[in-house]
């Protein structure tokens, strides 16, 4: 009995002692700057990047879905303009047939008799196109579905160019931490049970991942939404930040507000001189920027001349107009909730 007790204090002991050996053992490594992520210990730049490609995944899965629901929608909507335009064209058929005064009277009976029945059929369609185009401004299942779309856009885009830009950077060389004693001695203590990087994986693989997501986020259209009368349009700015614009029709002014432009580091000299603009009643002080980039679909726009909001005009949002984009033409198909760069 008293044997069997020994026994079980000295495992205990041994216990408290492996316990704080490996505690030890974890503080120089996270001292050193490395951080677990499953089996590997790696920096903490290589851990966020690879946390972020895993969570491609369940983002890309979330992507698919919402744009299968959305082009559902658009998809019943283009039938439905299609049967429309096909009665507005045998509208416009028949109306040159009843000019014709060669028809005898029993066909002129069926002509007309046919338009009334397109006139019933284009009647309907109407109503229903103009429900479709009126309910872009609400809470309809096709705005709904078109923000859950750009929604899952903006999120999988972003994970997926923080990717990018990692792995495009020099790779971390492991060879200096293995040479380190304390880091040596540390991963001796733990038995090898969580080992140093790099992870042993297919970089080819990664790649080719990344470029099958590229192909399908970046296409030559991206999907907007309206809200108060106004296009909302989501573009990523210098290549890292998703951003969603008022688009405007018209020319005008690209701003950013004071927020985003601090989410960006781009910097904003209040000094410099200013420009004055109008909003509705309101008179601003505005100060010139340039941004980076935008990226609209598959095109990335440069160097784009643009002015910073002040903080106490926060509220203006950022606003966008069809001089925006440069050399390139905006085009902005609204009842298909499509925008593109030409």
């Amino acid at each position: 009995m008293v044997r069997s007790l020994l026994t079980l204090l000295t495992l205990l002991v041994t216990l408290i002692a492996t316990a704080a050996a490996d505690e030890a053992s974890l503080r120089v490594l996270r001292t050193k700057g490395l951080v677990q992520l499953d089996r590997y210990w790696l920096t903490v730049d290589e851990a966020r990047w690879r946390r972020q490609y895993a969570d491609l995944s369940h983002l890309s899965s979330q992507f698919f879905a919402a744009r299968k629901s959305f082009d559902k929608k658009i998809g019943e909507y283009t039938a439905l303009r299609r049967r429309w335009n096909r009665v507005l064209q045998k509208l416009e058929e028949n109306r040159l047939l009843l000019a014709d005064r060669s028809l005898t009277p029993l066909q002129r009976q069926q002509v007309t008799s046919e338009t009334g029945h397109y006139e019933e059929q284009k009647s309907e369609m109407e109503e229903q196109v103009q429900k479709w185009i009126t309910g872009l401004d609400e809470d309809s299942e096709m705005t709904l579905a078109a923000i859950k779309l750009v929604n899952a856009r903006n999120d999988l885009a972003a994970n997926l160019l923080a990717v990018r830009r990692a792995i495009g950077k020099p790779q971390v060389d492991y060879a200096k931490y293995a040479q380190d004693p304390e880091v040596k001695a540390a991963l001796a203590r733990l038995n090898g049970r969580i080992v140093l990087g790099p992870v042993a994986d297919s970089g080819t693989d990664i790649q080719r991942e990344l470029q099958r997501l590229n192909s399908q986020v970046f296409r030559d259209s991206v999907p907007v939404y309206r809200r108060a009368g106004e296009v909302r349009l989501s573009v990523i700015v210098d290549e890292r930040e998703p951003v969603t614009f008022a688009f405007r029709k018209e020319t005008g002014p690209t701003l950013l507000p004071n927020t985003v432009l601090q989410r960006l580091g781009i910097e904003v000299d209040r000094q410099a001189p200013y420009r004055v603009h109008r909003e509705g009643d309101r008179v601003i002080r505005v100060h010139p920027i340039t941004i980076p980039s935008l990226r609209v679909g598959d095109i990335t726009v440069r160097n784009i001349a643009a002015y910073a909001l002040p903080p106490d005009a926060e509220d203006i949002g950022a606003r966008a107009s069809i001089n925006t984009f440069g050399r390139f033409r905006a085009n902005l198909q609204e009842d298909l909730l499509r925008f593109s760069l030409e």
